[in-house]
């Protein structure tokens, strides 16, 4: 499909993102931002074809439909997860929006309560550079910030040296987490050190996966809120202090620091919260590439999950589902994903719009039990668009990132021998997930 297919009015002053790709079983949405109009490309996926609406939003946000493009038959080829754009007649790769329609989508958990800055940068970089589709980090600007000069630096090595990173297809996403109420990924350890008795083996130190606990107590910005400790002090010492995101903070980073996306945690009861914050990050939204909500499974999920995206309407980015599933335990064991999976079958089951993606318990062993459950790349079934890793990402990758910090204060990237390793972890980590779009990236 060529620009001079497309048919639409003044076309000198509008972008346009056309999708390009096997139409069996697929779905896909997105929009770009132009000086005078917001463009959204929306779709409407039936039995007899594929359907593309253009929409148009002008200053005073009075939306109308242009036109209809040309109806598709289901039978009909087109290159296989290519997505492109026609920019006045330039086409480009589109990255990394055709990630979730292919079902490759690779999302990168920071931690919603991380804010360790050195860990950020290298873990950011790493993962975007081996092909990673979203990187999501706490709402705090210095983080953001961080995060987002290490994607200058992945595309900086990344351009120099392209036969290194076959993986690399552009900046991924930078996506926000935020809470609507007490949530436990919004949430830290404390204890007074000076309690502790001399003689403590110190458990506490010991079960940290994120090593936030020394003789000085909980180093705040090291902690993810994985609530490991607070059963194990043998003297119940440690308690969690939850906090809850500023509705207005989120909206002035949306408009200020060019967040591609925000994921919302909520869970069944939390109507009213989600009320509250979607009330104020409604008017900013449509700077957004994606949202995501992230909900626990629950008897009541299916309507309420259904009430919130009825909240949400008119939506002018991507949707995607989050089911997360045991939060923050990828790194604990090989079936931490069961709960997960349960939970995507269920939403997929029940045919509510949006994109599909697995959190909490994720790890290596969960692209093989997806294969085999027949939810990944199935374009016969519903399938999950894709799968967000967290503890397990941080953990494989942890004992280089923090080898003698002190006594190597250079960037990663400059000691070969580290990076190269980083690298290579984090590549056998999203490979066999990506492996299908890119065979040679099977391992």
């Amino acid at each position: 499909m060529g620009a001079d297919r497309v048919g639409f009015r003044d076309e000198s002053h509008i972008k346009v993102w056309i999708f390009l790709f096997n139409l069996k079983g697929s779905a896909a949405a997105s929009q770009t931002t132009t000086d005078n109009n917001d463009v959204v490309l929306q779709h409407i996926h039936k039995d007899q074809g594929l359907f593309f609406l253009l929409w148009v939003r002008g200053r005073e946000e009075r939306r109308s439909p242009l036109r209809f493009f040309t109806s598709f038959s289901p039978d009909q080829d087109f290159p296989k997860g290519k997505l492109e754009r026609y920019d006045k007649g330039v086409k480009q790769s589109l990255f990394p929006a055709q990630s979730l329609t292919a079902g490759h989508w690779f999302k990168l958990i920071c931690g919603a309560s991380f804010q360790h800055l050195p860990a950020i940068r290298d873990l950011t970089l790493v993962y975007s550079l081996v092909g990673a589709d979203c990187i999501d980090v706490a709402a705090d600007p210095a983080v953001v910030t961080m995060a987002q000069e290490s994607l200058i630096q992945a595309e900086a090595i990344a351009c120099q040296n392209p036969a290194k990173f076959p993986q690399w297809q552009g900046k991924p996403w930078l996506m926000i987490s935020l809470n609507d109420a007490e949530d436990p990924h919004f949430r830290k350890a404390f204890f007074n050190p000076n309690r502790c008795p001399a003689d403590c083996p110190r458990p506490c130190e010991t079960v940290c996966p994120a090593l936030a606990i020394d003789h000085t107590g909980v180093i705040g910005d090291r902690c993810y809120g994985c609530g490991r400790c607070l059963p194990i002090c043998p003297l119940g010492l440690i308690e969690a202090q939850n906090y809850l995101s500023s509705p207005k903070a989120a909206a002035e980073m949306i408009t200020t620091m060019a967040i591609d996306a925000v994921e919302i945690h909520t869970q069944v009861g939390h109507f009213a919260d989600f009320q509250r914050l979607w009330q104020t990050l409604k008017p900013v939204h449509h700077h957004l590439k994606l949202l995501a909500i992230s909900c626990q499974d629950h008897p009541d999920v299916l309507s309420y999950l259904g009430q919130l995206f009825a909240e949400i309407q008119p939506l002018d980015c991507l949707l995607l589902w989050q089911t997360d599933g045991r939060p923050m335990s990828g790194d604990i064991g090989k079936g931490t994903i069961h709960a997960s999976i349960q939970f995507a079958q269920k939403v997929l089951q029940s045919d509510l719009p949006g994109y599909v993606q697995l959190a909490g318990g994720t790890n290596n062993h969960t692209i093989e039990k997806l294969q085999r459950l027949g939810l990944l790349h199935d374009a016969q079934t519903p399938s999950v668009a894709g799968i967000a890793f967290g503890g397990y990402a941080r953990k494989i990758l942890q004992p280089i990132l923090e080898n003698g910090p002190e006594m190597q204060p250079k960037p990663l990237e400059s000691d070969p021998e580290r990076f190269d390793q980083a690298i290579a972890y984090a590549s056998q980590l999203i490979n066999p997930l990506k492996s299908s779009l890119n065979p040679s990236l099977s391992l």
